[in-house]
C-alpha cells in the first residue's frame, strides 16, 4: 500500500527575508583656521579640529592656504597679504593634529620680510597634538627667503616634527639678524631639525651672535643639525 505523499512544507512562511539597513552618513570634519591682518601682524589662528595650511611667499604675496578639508576663513579659497604690509607672522594652530608648512619661494626681493624693527616677530605654536609636522622651508633662487629677528617653534604634542630648512639655489635661504632659531619640542618622542643644504649662496645665518637652540623637555627626541 502507498503512503500518501506529504505535501512540501510551504516556505512561505518561514523564508528570512533580507533587508539592508543605511549607515549613518558620515561626514569628515572641516576644520577653520583664521587669517587676518591686525596691524602689521599677520594673525593665524587654528580651532580644536586637525588642520593642514600651507603659508607660501613669491615675494609680492603670501598666500595662506588650507588642505584638504581645512578652510580658511570658512572658506575653501586661499586668502592672500602683500609682503610690504607684513612685518611679524603668528600662528597659534590651537589643539588637534595639524600640519603648518611655511615656504619662500620668490625669485628675488624678500619672501618673508620680517625685522624691520626690534619688536618684529616670526612664532608658531602647534599646542597639543600627536604626529604634528611643521615646516619652515627657504626655497627661494635669489634675494632673501626668510629676512627675520629669529624663528621661534613650539609644539607640546607627542611624535611631532619639527623642521627648519635652507633649501635655497641662490641669494641667502635665512637670516635672522641675530636672533636665535629656536625649536621646542615637549611631549616626547619628537623629532626636531635645523638645515642648511642649500645649493648655492648662503644657507642660514644668525650672526651677529645668534644661535641654533633645539629643545624637548620629556625625553626620547631626536634632534639634528646638518650643513
Amino acid at each position: 500500500m502507498f503512503s500518501k505523499k506529504q505535501p512540501r512544507h510551504d516556505r512561505s512562511h518561514n523564508t528570512r527575508r533580507l533587508a539592508f539597513e543605511s549607515l549613518e552618513q558620515r561626514q569628515v570634519l572641516a576644520g577653520n583656521v583664521t587669517a587676518a591682518l591686525v596691524g602689521d601682524v599677520l594673525d593665524i589662528d587654528g580651532d580644536a579640529v586637525g588642520n593642514k595650511i600651507t603659508v607660501v611667499s613669491d615675494g609680492a604675496n603670501i598666500t595662506v592656504q588650507g588642505i584638504r578639508n581645512t578652510r580658511i576663513n570658512g572658506a575653501k579659497a586661499p586668502v592672500t597679504f602683500a609682503v610690504g604690509a607684513v612685518a611679524s607672522i603668528d600662528i597659534d594652530m590651537e589643539g588637534g593634529n595639524d600640519s603648518v608648512t611655511v615656504r619662500a619661494v620668490n625669485a628675488a626681493g624678500i619672501g618673508f620680510d620680517l625685522d624691520n624693527a626690534a619688536g618684529d616677530f616670526f612664532s608658531i605654536d602647534m599646542g597639543d597634538g600627536r604626529k604634528q609636522k611643521v615646516i619652515v622651508r627657504a626655497e627661494n633662487s635669489g634675494g632673501t627667503g626668510f629676512a627675520t629677528n629669529g624663528i621661534e617653534v613650539i609644539s607640546t604634542g607627542r611624535k611631532d616634527r619639527a623642521l627648519v630648512a635652507a633649501r635655497n639655489s641662490g641669494g641667502i635661504g635665512i637670516t635672522t639678524s641675530g636672533g636665535d632659531i629656536d625649536v621646542d619640542l615637549g611631549g616626547g618622542n619628537n623629532k626636531g631639525e635645523i638645515v642648511a643644504n642649500n645649493t648655492s649662496g648662503t644657507g642660514i645665518d644668525t650672526t651677529p651672535g645668534g644661535n641654533l637652540v633645539l629643545n624637548g623637555t620629556t625625553g626620547h627626541d631626536r634632534f639634528e643639525v646638518a650643513a
